[in-house]
């Protein structure tokens, strides 16, 4: 990784008194000019420093040489604070709960409570266009304003907005003393933003991807887009050809900017070739960004899992085929990288389809020793039958025929038959993933999501099999109403595994 250095200008409001911090068994530590706040590993919050405006948060406006423990009646009994940050004269603390306190100055309405009264203890930031209920997962404090990122990925500014910081479109000035909504600008719908930062009037944005967007004051080129022209939205950092940020580093005294060059990426172009039946193991490379990865992929052959935390694909293929597995990277920041790295799964060794492309198919011969094949009669490799491929969901209107399907086969020896039930249905496309479409990510790019999945197994003799089938998968799952496909094989005793064969069809009410 590597340091982007973004505005060379700094402007300071009055003398700085630097204060030396011992960190012994601290977790997050946050400094402004004159005061600094601490996060001890029980989650209470310490603060020592100059308290002018009561911005150690203890109740008083007397400055202390010692931490003090920050306290006030708006903090529930027990809250833990896990991220803290201070600005030119107020502090902010988020609660394991999602939960935005502020206290200190607030001339500018910097607190975020709707007024313009400092206060030397917490009080609860809330109101403005914030919808009740909402939680937050980031904070950052400018110079006299502040930021949150709430937990569905929206940006909340409040505060100074002489030179548009809140980033709500305003270009009027006037202080904005309830969280306002952050305008969208050049950042796209959709947009999962991972860290947020805050300089003296300017702030900063970074999504997953890499991607640097800011606003606000920009007469020392510090919001990085090649001119001086403030902006009261956001627009994208002009970053060099295919460079991705992993950090974000600002002051709230501070009109210059510090990134670190992330390159995540996924450095394998394909991956081992495996066998159906046999121990199949590999792991996938990343480099750049910032460790412990978290790993995730689709599009895996069934039998094969991975390991989100190591990148370990392991398991028993059991499908041969190419696959096309979407393997996701994400880094300790939220820096994410996805690639598609094809993966053949050969046919077991002495199955069918393991041959020379294009031979004929074995014939099945009832007592052939070997692999299992499913058949029709008369003999030959053809997808197995069934009675139905439209059905009515079991139990309702059982006056009204038909009711279930029956799945015949053939085997040329005795071997137990699985049958994997799978139903797809529609979805919306979210980090990746297709998961059911809600009110909150409607507009998010429509896919096919598995929405049920479940499996049999039965034992079945040589020769032809019949089994009545009315839709129970387990003893307690019920295939509901839809359009399905079944895989159907067949496994000997020594585990060899047949080829697969193919079924669908759609339930009815």
């Amino acid at each position: 990784m590597s340091l982007v250095v973004a505005g060379w200008y700094a402007c300071w409001r009055g003398v700085l008194a630097m204060l030396e911090l011992l960190a012994v068994g601290l977790i997050v530590v946050a400094l402004w000019a004159s005061a600094a706040l601490a996060d001890g590993g029980a989650g209470s919050a310490l603060a020592w420093g100059e308290n002018a405006f009561g911005e150690l948060g203890d109740g008083s406006m007397t400055s202390s040489s010692v931490p003090v423990s920050v306290s006030g009646s708006a903090i529930p009994a027990g809250t833990t604070f896990t991220q803290l940050a201070v600005g030119g004269g107020h502090s902010l603390a988020l609660s394991s709960a999602g939960q935005v306190y502020a206290w200190g100055y607030n001339l500018d309405g910097q607190l975020g409570d709707g007024g313009t009264a400092s206060s030397s203890v917490p009080v609860v930031v809330s109101g403005g266009a914030i919808p009740a209920g909402t939680t937050f997962t980031k904070i950052a404090a400018g110079a006299s304003f502040s930021l949150a990122l709430s937990s569905t990925g929206q940006l909340y500014g409040w505060g100074d907005n002489l030179f548009g910081q809140v980033g709500n479109g305003s270009t009027t000035g006037s202080p904005v003393l309830a969280p306002a909504l952050v305008s969208g600008g050049a950042i796209p719908a959709g947009t999962t933003i991972t860290q947020i930062a805050a300089g003296q009037d300017d702030s900063l944005a970074l999504n997953s991807t890499g991607q640097v967007y800011a606003w606000g004051d920009n007469d020392g080129g510090e919001l990085g887009n090649n001119t001086t022209t403030s902006s009261p939205v956001p627009f994208a950092v002009s970053l060099p050809a295919t460079t991705t940020i992993d950090a974000l580093a600002r002051g709230s005294e501070a009109q210059h900017a510090l990134a670190v060059i992330g390159d995540l990426s996924l450095t394998m172009s394909s991956l081992p070739t495996g066998t159906v039946g046999s121990a199949y193991n590999a792991t996938l490379p990343g480099s750049g960004g910032a460790t412990p990865y978290r790993w995730a992929a689709t599009g895996m052959p069934p039998g094969v899992s991975l390991d989100p935390v190591s990148g370990q694909l392991s398991g028993t293929p059991t499908v041969s085929g190419s696959y096309a597995v979407t393997v996701s990277l994400t880094d300790a920041n939220g820096l994410t990288t996805d690639r598609s790295i094809p993966l053949t799964i050969a046919p077991a060794r002495g199955s069918p389809g393991s041959g020379s492309p294009g031979s004929p198919a074995p014939r099945c011969r009832a007592g052939q020793a070997g692999t299992p094949q499913i058949c029709h009669t008369p003999p030959r490799l053809t997808r197995v039958k069934e009675s139905r491929r439209t059905w009515r969901e079991p139990g309702s209107h059982p006056h009204k025929a038909p009711v279930g399907t029956t799945f015949s086969l053939t085997l040329n020896e005795a071997a137990t038959v699985g049958l994997a039930f799978t139903r797809r249905a529609a979805g919306r496309e979210v980090k990746h993933g297709c998961v059911a479409p809600r009110r909150e990510n409607r507009h998010k790019l429509v896919c096919k999501r598995t929405a049920l999945r479940g499996r049999l197994s039965l034992a079945a003799h040589a020769g032809k099999n019949k089994l009545r089938f009315l839709g129970r998968i387990t003893k307690s799952n019920e295939l509901k109403p839809g359009r399905y496909s079944l895989r159907i094989t067949a496994s000997n005793p020594a585990r060899q595994r047949s080829k697969q064969q193919m079924l669908t069809f759609t339930i009815v009410k």
